[in-house]
Formats: structure tokens, C-alpha cells, sequence
């Protein structure tokens, strides 16, 4: 930045000086050193989540729903109501009628918002419920904690979820612009969904902007 605008600048300590070629030639150095060291620790924070992952191990800071603040004790509670969930699922409740019904009964997440369909659905695709461990998307090993609910239950959900009849198990996205495009109305990621008609269209989620 400093060379695209004409600015000189010299450390405190005189060890770089943006004026001179043997000044920047230090700076770039130096800049070098500490992009390695960045990458470097991304590296073995990467290679450490692999490893928690292959051996079960829970990931992260927050607390899941239906789990202890340990992550791996059942909630006396919210157990429970994970199971009704994949049972009314099951069962044929739509997803926005399980909403309602944990709204009415005052159900949070743990982050202490409602729920909504998306999050809900995230919910139900999470392998952990089932006592699976995933990294990047594939389930890598069984976990280290007791399964809400059985593997059976967890995979007729992700099937139904994902609209197809195997048994395995991707949260790849699978549109090109889910994530990247927002409504130019509130600022929402696009989603999607089908039209009337059955075609695929991007929709905001509070409902301001659609497009096929």
C-alpha cells in the first residue's frame, strides 16, 4: 500500500526504511517470515481438527443443542425434544410446523434465538446427533459421545432432507450461489428453493427478492 501511494515509512528502530531498495527488500523479508508463520499454525490447527475429528472428539466452543455445556452429556431436557423432532419428521410434520411448536413451547436454540426452518434443518443434517463425527462434510468416525438418536433415524432424515434415497452424507453446497449472492433489499444470503412450477429459484429468505 505504502508503494502504490508514494509514502515512505521507517521503523522506530531504524531496521526498515520503505525509502531505500535495501530497506524494502528487509521489509519484504520480514513479511515473508510472518506469512510462513501464519501458515505454518493454520496448518496445525487444521491437522489438530482432523485429528480430534478422526478420534470423535468434539470441536469448538459452543454448546450443542441437546448436550451439556460438556458436550457429550445429555441434556435432561433438550434430549428429549431432539428426539421428537426427528420423529415428528419422520412422521411427516413439516419443518415449519416443528418451528411452531418449539416456538409455542418457548424452545431456544442455544445461542437463545428461535428457531427457523433453515436452522432447523442444519440441525436435523447434523451428524452429531446421531453420535457421528464429520470433517469438512464427511463423516470420518464414530463420536465420543452417546447418539441421540440412532444412525438409521439420522440418515432417513438426511435422505428425506436432501431429497435423494442413498445413505451417504454431503453438505457440499450444491448451487453455485448460495453464500456468495444477498438480497439487495436486507443484505440476506440467497437461498434457494422451487418455484410453483418446480424450477429452481434463489429466494431471499425474508421473502424480499427471488430470481431463477
Amino acid at each position: 500500500a505504502a508503494e502504490q501511494r508514494g509514502l515512505r515509512i521507517v521503523t522506530a528502530n531504524g531496521e526498515a526504511d520503505l525509502g531505500t531498495d535495501a530497506g524494502r527488500m528487509f521489509a519484504r523479508i520480514k513479511a515473508a517470515v510472518a506469512r510462513q508463520e501464519v501458515d505454518r499454525k493454520s496448518a496445525r490447527q487444521k491437522r489438530a481438527a482432523q485429528q480430534r475429528a478422526e478420534r470423535g472428539q468434539s470441536w469448538g466452543s459452543r454448546r450443542p443443542f441437546g448436550f451439556m455445556a460438556d458436550q457429550t452429556t445429555h441434556h435432561p431436557v433438550e434430549a428429549e425434544i431432539v428426539r421428537g423432532m426427528y420423529d415428528d419428521f419422520l412422521n411427516g410434520v413439516g419443518q415449519r410446523e416443528i418451528v411452531r411448536r418449539l416456538t409455542a413451547r418457548g424452545v431456544k436454540t442455544t445461542m437463545g434465538n428461535d428457531w427457523s426452518q433453515p436452522v432447523l434443518r442444519n440441525f436435523l443434517l447434523n451428524p452429531r446427533n446421531a453420535g457421528l463425527r464429520a470433517y469438512k462434510g464427511e463423516v470420518v468416525s464414530e463420536a465420543a459421545w452417546e447418539p441421540l438418536v440412532d444412525e438409521a433415524t439420522w440418515r432417513a432424515t438426511v435422505d428425506r432432507l436432501e431429497g435423494r434415497g442413498g445413505p451417504t452424507y454431503s453438505r457440499a453446497r450444491k448451487h453455485l450461489l448460495v453464500g456468495v449472492a444477498t438480497c439487495g433489499v436486507c443484505g440476506e444470503g440467497m437461498r434457494t428453493n422451487y418455484t410453483v412450477a418446480g424450477a429452481r429459484q434463489y429466494v431471499c429468505p425474508k421473502h424480499h427478492v427471488a430470481r431463477r
